[in-house]
């Protein structure tokens, strides 16, 4: 996507996966394109300048946001870094369920503190900050876990954050199991 003379700036308020993220970088010989930062992506200025990308992606990154208020802030600092005429991406779960299965996933992740915003608070925030010709795209998954799969995977991140949320939950994920539902792409131009 970048070629051989373009560059990556990656960035991440933990380093909880960087192990991960430089066996990567190794596996796929682009270790010398990539440069991490440690931040957060919510005030990047002082470390990326202003129109310093082509383009600027997040992947999943909104939902992890434990203070919503500062989805707006994350999407102007995306605009900031980006050049005129360049692209700001940004890639996150559908929040429309279409089976059981989705709406256990989606109800884990938002009762556990992720945020998942409706697509029409992403569309806002991207015109509200003067992004032009956005456009949202679906890619449907098949991500799903059996609910025996699930329980094994639930017990292996511990994602529970209380027994109550174990018990408002468990149920339905040993009926349904879970599945990831659609990834939106949503796109506009500076």
């Amino acid at each position: 996507m970048v070629g051989e003379s373009g560059r990556v700036v990656s960035v991440d308020v933990s380093d909880e996966y960087l192990a991960e993220f430089n066996e990567n970088l190794r596996k796929w010989s682009v270790k010398k394109l990539v440069t991490y930062v440690q931040c957060d992506a919510a005030d990047l200025k002082g470390i990326v300048a202003d129109e310093f990308a082509d383009m600027v992606v997040s992947y999943r990154f909104l939902e992890e946001l434990k203070h919503p208020e500062d989805m707006f802030k994350i999407v102007k600092e995306m605009v900031r870094m980006v050049r005129k005429t360049g692209k700001v991406c940004i890639s996150e779960l559908s929040t429309e369920a279409k089976n059981e299965a989705e709406e256990n996933y989606i109800r884990l992740h938002r009762e556990s503190g992720d945020s998942f915003f409706k697509p029409t608070e992403i569309i806002k925030a991207m015109q509200e900050t003067s992004l032009r010709n956005i456009h949202v795209e679906t890619f449907e998954t098949n991500i799903w876990f059996s609910p025996e799969l699930a329980k094994q995977e639930l017990s292996l991140t511990q994602v529970w954050f209380t027994s109550e949320e174990e018990k408002r939950l468990g149920s339905r994920i040993d009926e349904y199991g879970m599945k990831y539902p659609a990834f939106l792409l949503f796109s506009g131009v500076k």
